[in-house]
């Protein structure tokens, strides 16, 4: 069962669909018929869901699909995430659990059952207000953990507020992991890691302040202009490399969750965030969260526990994302996707192929390979690999 709140210049609805897929349109023959939205192409985008896990796809619409603000022509949409059509805008508020055990399965993104106390936060999030000394200007991302908000300071100076969402800030565990990110990120001071600045209560729900960096997610430069020249890439990894070595040997900390969505473009340098799956490396705890598509095969596997060389695989994925403008292998499912990590090879186009240098071909096969024992040792070997390939 697919529940989704349609929101339109008309008014918000909610609906349930109980078909595997459906289609979203101006179209009679479609599941979701909204009419009433003359932008909205006839077959707009499709739903549908697989072993629980919920996909969004345009279906080659005039003025495209956007997943929570990034534009997408394919996606896993985690659930509390926002769909955007021309004027309409789909808000996920449940997907039912599929028929393998979710405990058996990493999940893609933290995934919760909507309130009907957050369902009216959705349609309404302009009016929520903002913590003292903060104004709040406009929404700049919304998943399944949080709002994220551009905000003024009153200090001077633009900030972005984190806000666990109220579903989720009644659940301890939710308000300990929210918390046990803000301690990580702010004891990792770098130039490539976003400031972090203070945190408090909103009534009942934790928020967090930090940095906000206009240049925007690599992911967003992705789906705004295509791929990154050889160049380009050679750079991101020196830049990311850098903070990864520096987390890990000063704080003893690994990432957990690198990809072209958690690295913001920076005036002088590329910023990593989003610190909720990083971990101790003195930590034994496993965590089954996971972004599956830049995902190490060994993290599939229950009670494996992430490492330096873990962030090293999706590090080597986020290279190839960026030179070749995509994921490597197609989200249909966690399941399909543990077993392309952890058979496949990276599908190159022979465009990248004639465009790179072989060398850098090389190293993101050596980041990316299938056993974590054949990956590099360590951060400073990929480093002194990267300094012969810069210019």
């Amino acid at each position: 069962m697919l529940r989704l709140l349609i929101s339109t210049p008309q008014g918000a609805r909610v609906e349930s669909f109980a078909a595997a897929r459906i289609v979203v349109g101006r179209s009679s023959e479609c599941e979701l018929n909204i009419p009433e939205v003359p932008e909205l192409s006839r077959k707009h985008l499709s739903f549908s869901v697989m072993n629980g896990v919920l996909r969004v796809e345009d279906l080659g619409s005039r003025h495209g699909t956007f997943l929570n603000e990034m534009r997408v022509s394919m996606a896993v949409v985690p659930v509390g995430s926002r769909v955007r059509a021309a004027t309409v805008c789909i808000t996920v508020l449940d997907v039912e659990a599929s028929a393998i055990p979710v405990s058996a399965l990493p999940t893609q993104e933290p995934t919760l059952t909507l309130s009907a106390e957050l369902i009216r936060e959705c349609a309404a999030e302009e009016e929520a207000a903002a913590p003292p000394g903060y104004n709040f200007l406009r929404v700049l991302g919304s998943g399944g953990v949080g709002v994220v908000w551009l905000a003024e300071r009153s200090s001077g100076g633009l900030a972005a507020v984190k806000i666990l969402h109220e579903e989720l800030a009644q659940r301890p565990k939710a308000r300990a992991e929210f918390v046990q990110e803000l301690m990580l990120l702010s004891r990792v001071r770098h130039q490539g890691v976003v400031s972090f600045f203070e945190h408090g209560m909103l009534g009942a729900r934790p928020w967090a302040s930090m940095e906000y960096v206009a240049g925007g997610s690599l992911r967003e430069r992705l789906e705004q202009r295509g791929k990154f020249s050889a160049g380009e890439v050679l750079g991101v990894a020196q830049q990311v490399l850098q903070v990864l070595h520096h987390a890990y040997t000063v704080h003893g900390l690994v990432h957990g969750d690198l990809k072209p969505a958690n690295l913001l473009q920076g005036q002088e340098c590329v910023k990593l965030c989003d610190f909720g799956l990083a971990r101790l490396v003195s930590s034994r705890a496993t965590d089954q969260r996971v972004s599956a598509a830049y995902c190490a095969p060994e993290l599939f596997n229950l009670g494996v526990g992430r490492s330096s060389r873990t962030d090293l695989y999706s590090l080597g994925i986020t290279l190839f994302h960026l030179l070749e403008g995509r994921v490597p292998f197609p989200q249909l499912g966690t399941l399909e996707l543990a077993k392309a990590h952890a058979t496949e090879p990276l599908p190159w186009t022979r465009e990248t192929l004639a465009a790179a240098p072989e060398a850098l071909i090389r190293l993101v096969e050596h980041l990316a390979a299938k056993e974590a024992s054949k990956r590099p040792a360590s951060h400073e070997q990929v480093l002194a690999d990267l300094a012969l390939l810069l210019p």
